[in-house]
């Protein structure tokens, strides 16, 4: 599992907006607003999936700004599977 956490600025009078259409994404929820910023995080299984899904908050309407704040990906399992094709070619050559 990779989780992300991020801060997503919106436009004046947006927030409310983007902070629902956010919530309502698999995998994503909203866990404090402070002004015009969402406090956001994301749970996929791999790093590629979270950057797509922090990439479409640029779709949402009233998103200023997407800041990427922290990934934990140890248990991302396509990170282990490319270090092992890598290792497996290394020893072949």
């Amino acid at each position: 599992m990779v989780i992300s956490s991020l801060v997503v600025e919106t436009y004046e009078g947006e927030t409310d907006q983007v902070r629902a259409a956010l919530a309502a994404l698999p995998g994503v929820e909203v866990h404090e607003t402070v002004e015009t910023r969402l406090v956001v995080t994301i749970e996929t299984e791999t790093t590629d999936e979270s950057a797509k899904v922090a990439e479409g908050f640029y779709n949402v309407e009233g998103v200023a700004t997407v800041a990427l704040i922290y990934v934990n990906f140890e248990d991302d399992p396509s990170l282990y599977q490319d270090a092992s094709a890598n290792l497996a070619s290394d020893f072949q050559e």
